[in-house]
């Protein structure tokens, strides 16, 4: 019972924990699997969309349950079209692209490929979009990165 119960902590999970799954919404069913994943104690953990159909403050939960993960030495790997999520909690990113790895890189690196993140249908994050758009010199993963980045602005 001991392993299971750092994960339903994390998760929130501690006010339905009793209940059957069943009963639970979809958001309240993904954060049970995804407790269930973390429960196992494996050293890798494979995500396949798991931001899919949860809220901001599950997703930040769900952040900080990866973060915790790594923390304990374990490789996470998530599966996602949510371009924000992944820029926003992970280093590095590997692109996909009929079954082929097209780009595998740091972060930074990674969202200023941008025709091959077009080629492959990918849309980079707002922040990546709006400073590549205003010519930063590299672009900004999250809105901290954004207004922390100096710029040079031209007199107008």
């Amino acid at each position: 019972m001991r392993c299971v119960c750092a994960p339903v902590k994390t998760s929130k999970l501690q006010e339905v924990a009793s209940l059957n799954p069943r009963d639970l919404g979809y958001s309240g069913r993904k954060r049970v699997t995804l407790a269930c994943a973390f429960a196992m104690q494996t050293p890798i953990l494979v995500l396949d969309e798991p931001t899919a159909g949860l809220d901001a403050t599950e997703q930040a939960q769900l952040a900080r349950a990866i973060q915790f993960a790594n923390g304990q030495g374990k490789t996470v790997l998530v599966i996602s079209h949510d371009m924000d999520f992944i820029a926003e909690n992970f280093e590095r990113a590997i692109l996909l692209k009929d079954g082929r790895v097209i780009l595998d890189a740091p972060m930074e690196d990674f969202f200023a490929q941008t025709q091959l993140l077009e080629s492959a249908a990918i849309t980079p994050p707002q922040m990546v979009r709006l400073s590549l758009a205003l010519n930063f010199s590299k672009p900004a993963l999250t809105v901290t990165q954004f207004l922390d980045t100096p710029q040079k602005t031209e007199a107008i």
